[in-house]
């Protein structure tokens, strides 16, 4: 190679790090974009007009307000979300929104994970019963076979009833509800703490819910105990939630101002959570605002 070419391929080297500085500058998660780019043959500044929800072949998905003034229960995991109250929530006008592995055993109406297809468990992604929002860069990402304790060939793009959305690693607060991209909490380099559940509630948000409850938000976490399903959890890892949460509580005190500002009324269901920035509200109060009375009768209703 002479040193023409070598001086060219510095050149070109250069190029590449300095674009891929630019795009982290904002902290968008790349391998989202490349995802969407690669569908769609749109450029980084046209997704900036782009919608808030995509299918997997990038076409836009029109969701906003689909709820419009309803109420959801966001079943968050902890083991305040006993067997009894999760049963109180399987009724008639009850909605439902999972978050990972709490579906497995839960059944809800909407679901959202943040982390590879794999952590999850393969039965989710494949119910076409549930609406589910993954990021981008989880298109391609393959289930887990528990059956045979290996990575299955169906990747998550695959699996139905899907919707496909973009992150970022920088919170701000002030455009938390307005920004193109999910925030998840901050990147390492800002202080780390990132989570599910800020999604889960963008999504809530831009789904149009009046009324968001909090089910097993409990905000701490056991070794002995994690969740309210079968999971194991050594004492670094719980060190590491005890981090996140500790993030999440800065997070949400921040947000819950702009969230009351698009009349978005967060409510917890555990009054012995360690978050307190969203007022307690008893699970038959909310069941109450959130049902839809069955009466009346069908018969004599088609010959009107």
């Amino acid at each position: 190679m002479n040193g023409s070419a070598v001086r060219g391929a510095k050149t070109v080297e250069a190029e590449v790090r300095l674009e891929l500085r630019e795009e982290l500058s904002s902290y968008e998660d790349l391998n989202d974009l490349h995802l969407l780019k690669s569908a769609t043959s749109m450029d980084r500044a046209n997704l900036r007009r782009r919608p808030f929800f995509f299918r997997g072949d990038g076409r836009q998905l029109a969701l906003d307000d689909l709820y419009s003034g309803q109420s959801v229960f966001v079943i968050c995991n902890g083991p305040s979300c006993t067997p009894s109250l999760r049963q109180a929530l399987q009724r008639a006008g009850v909605l439902t929104f999972g978050i990972n592995n709490g579906a497995f055993s839960f059944h809800p109406n909407l679901w959202a994970c943040v982390d590879a297809p794999h952590r999850f468990v393969e039965c989710i992604w494949k119910d076409p019963a549930i609406l589910k929002f993954s990021p981008f860069a989880n298109l391609r990402g393959r289930l887990w076979d528990s059956r045979q304790n290996k990575y299955s060939s169906t990747t998550a793009a695959d699996c139905p009833n899907v919707a496909w959305f973009l992150r970022n690693e920088r919170f701000c607060a002030s455009s938390w509800l307005t920004e193109r991209t999910f925030n998840w909490g901050n990147h390492s380099d800002l202080g780390g703490g990132r989570s599910v559940l800020l999604p889960a509630l963008k999504i809530c948000c831009l789904l149009g819910f009046a009324n968001i409850f909090l089910v097993g938000c409990d905000m701490h976490m056991e070794a002995k105990r994690p969740y309210w399903f079968a999971e194991r959890r050594n004492k670094v890892m719980v060190a590491n939630n005890a981090h996140t949460y500790a993030c999440l509580q800065g997070y949400l005190d921040e947000l819950e101002p702009h969230l009351r500002a698009g009349r978005h009324r967060v409510f917890n269901l555990n009054p012995e959570s360690a978050l307190r920035v969203f007022p307690f509200i008893a699970l038959d109060e909310a069941l109450e605002r959130a049902a839809i009375p069955r009466f009346g009768t069908t018969a004599g209703m088609y010959s009107r």
